[in-house]
């Protein structure tokens, strides 16, 4: 899903393949770091409040791409 999206927007941006590739990867396995550390240790947040976050990032980090 995050390597097809930035290709099917309607960007006037023209970026390459494998920066699409790239911004995919660190994004999902930012994703499933941030699990995997909430799961060991949600220090009381839940999984809501961390979700809530994780899409806060991971909307910045694509927006050069999708704008």
């Amino acid at each position: 899903m995050l390597f097809r999206w930035p290709l099917e927007s309607e960007t006037t941006i023209t970026i390459s393949q494998e920066v699409v590739k790239t911004t995919a990867r660190v994004i999902s396995w930012g994703i499933f770091g941030t699990a995997i550390q909430w799961s060991r240790d949600s220090q009381g947040r839940s999984v809501e409040e961390m979700m809530q976050d994780v899409l806060l990032v991971v909307t910045a980090s694509l927006a050069p791409i999708i704008d």
